[in-house]
């Protein structure tokens, strides 16, 4: 990665896309909480991150008060000792961090002076305990009084210390001198980590409880976890305990989505992986695919198209001819790679540029073009090769539609399964019953899901149930890039946090799937590779919901 700039539709990123997020052409899918296109109402944000290890964008930050109410305990600096200056403008730092920090954890020094931010980022070495140490040569800010702020992980703002009020700015400050200075400071707390009189919520469950039915063609059920769909360079040193715990919680499949972009839309299209903040570079993906395998994980991959809005696009007759080709290009890239590391299962996303575009926009064979792609690439490929759909939107008088209709999808008919992309909600409460879910759920199911599978004989797999850690947050009506739910924003009270909320969701999910035994397999959105349990977006781990996904998913032999 070259760049800060990222955009997260994941959740984020948050973070990952649905599939409906190259809707094009003004004709956008349903309005909901799921990744919208740029052209559309309430389309996707595309905030400026600092990424973890790599030089940043220029910053936009103001500078902090002189006087700064922190949870951290202030700065202490020891006197110089002696005169003989060995070390010139050199600072050693001693932090304590909170016991509860995970295990995993290394500590990160942020100088934060608009001088490649995140590339000050000093690693420091850990002593005794929670304690860490840094000797910093500071001879660059000579004389200056510089910002700083420690960091779990290298997340940047994302895993920083806690401030009160939370803020990208406030930090910590210390005078860069000739002679070297000795600092002590305290960590209280970590941006959404627990505290100590914070108690996780536990959720009552039907896990172990309840028969779970046999599945079609006596398919194994893919007990699984959605990967966050961008790659960041911190990502490296967080993947041996990320999957450590998967297993120790039931976890045996991962989904990955690697995103690829449009380089350039016009006059023609260019779609690459390379030169984006969000995307894997060639090494990058290599290496996550042999890492999952390495350690035993079966894989289903689902790379995407995002974020760029083509609509304004020429649509020519050699701007569809190049596309075409560019997306032969990328399917088949992706080909390569599942074959390579023996992927499982694959889907292929991105062809709503010319699925969604109006009859005058898109070529009259597209459908055939498109079918031609995916024959070749299901020819090539190893594994199981599937067809992605969408439903989302607010249930009220009315279940929403699959989106696309199934009818206007290439290659539903050739597919060896169908990948349903879920992010509806499963009520009109803030406050709703086990029950009211569970029923939901089922109706859902029933009307939407049995039919699909009735019509084309194919297995489904759920490969983003998504629900955020919000009050209401099974209304289906948050969105996923609102910046009041984002980890690398400040706290906001625009939602409140529940965790059981969330939890109770895929306790309905779960234990319908129990008993359908058409779906097989889940993938909750999301699961990022490290601890947020205090987070209001998508990822579940080290919250209540993982904790109900986990229970069923050792209960299901």
């Amino acid at each position: 990665m070259k760049t800060f700039l990222i955009s997260i539709v994941s959740a984020v990123g948050l973070f990952v896309v649905a599939t409906a997020v190259m809707f094009v052409f003004k004709a956008c899918p349903p309005q909901g909480p799921w990744p919208m296109p740029p052209w559309c109402e309430g389309g996707i944000q595309m905030p400026k991150i600092n990424l973890p290890g790599l030089p940043s964008t220029s910053s936009t930050e103001g500078t902090p008060s002189t006087k700064q109410e922190t949870n951290s305990a202030p700065t202490k600096q020891a006197k110089p000792t002696n005169t003989t200056v060995s070390n010139p403008y050199t600072i050693a730092f001693t932090v304590q961090v909170p016991e509860n920090t995970p295990s995993h954890t290394i500590i990160y020094l942020d100088i934060g002076e608009g001088l490649n931010a995140q590339g000050r980022n000093f690693k420091m070495e850990k002593k005794a305990g929670n304690i860490w140490y840094l000797k910093a040569d500071l001879r660059d800010f000579k004389n200056e009084e510089i910002r700083y702020k420690y960091l779990r992980n290298n997340w940047g703002f994302v895993g920083a210390e806690e401030f009160s009020p939370d803020s990208k700015t406030v930090s910590r400050k210390v005078l860069v001198e000739k002679e070297l200075k000795e600092i002590k400071d305290v960590v209280e707390k970590w941006r959404w980590l627990l505290k100590g009189e914070f108690v996780m919520p536990t959720i009552p469950t039907d896990a172990g409880k309840i028969a779970f039915a046999s599945r079609v063609n006596n398919e194994k059920y893919q007990k699984g976890a959605l990967f966050v769909d961008f790659w960041w360079g911190n990502f490296f040193d967080l993947l041996n305990n990320t999957h450590a715990r998967l297993k120790e919680k039931g976890f045996q499949w991962i989904e990955i989505a690697p995103p690829w972009d449009y380089k350039q839309i016009n006059p023609v299209p260019i779609i690459t992986s390379e030169g984006f903040g969000h995307t894997y570079s060639n090494d990058e993906l290599d290496f996550h695919l042999n890492k999952m395998k390495a350690d035993g994980f079966k894989v289903n991959m689902m790379p995407q198209i995002c974020c760029a809005d083509t609509s304004k696009a020429s649509f020519s007759k050699e701007w569809w001819n190049v596309w075409f080709s560019e997306y032969e290009k990328y399917a088949m890239y992706f080909v390569d790679k599942a074959n390579k590391y023996n992927v499982e299962y694959l889907v292929i996303t991105g062809d709503w540029v010319a699925v969604g575009a109006p009859p005058d926009k898109r070529p009259a064979d597209y459908k055939e073009r498109l079918e031609a792609i995916y024959s070749r690439v299901k020819s090539a490929y190893k594994g199981k090769f599937g067809r992605g759909l969408f439903i989302g939107g607010e249930i009220e008088s009315n279940i929403p539609d699959i989106w696309p209709n199934a009818d206007s999808v290439p290659f539903m008919e050739q597919a060896d399964f169908i990948s349903i992309s879920w992010w509806v909600g499963l009520t009109d409460k803030n406050n709703p019953t086990q029950e009211e879910l569970n029923a939901n759920a089922k109706r859902i199911f029933d009307l939407r899901l049995k039919p699909l599978y009735e019509k084309y004989g194919k297995p489904i797999i759920l490969q983003q149930v998504a629900y955020p850690s919000v009050d209401g947050g099974l209304t289906g009506k948050v969105g996923i890039d609102d910046a009041a739910t984002a980890l690398w924003e400040p706290y906001s009270d625009k939602y409140k946090l529940d965790l059981e909320e969330q939890a109770m969701g895929f306790e309905a999910i779960m234990k319908n799937v129990a008993e359908t035994s058409y779906i097989i397999g889940t993938y909750p959105f999301t699961y990022w590779p490290d601890d947020f349990p205090l987070t209001k977006e998508y990822n579940v781990r080290g919250k209540p919901a993982e904790e109900v996904i986990s229970q069923w998913y050792k209960f299901i032999k």
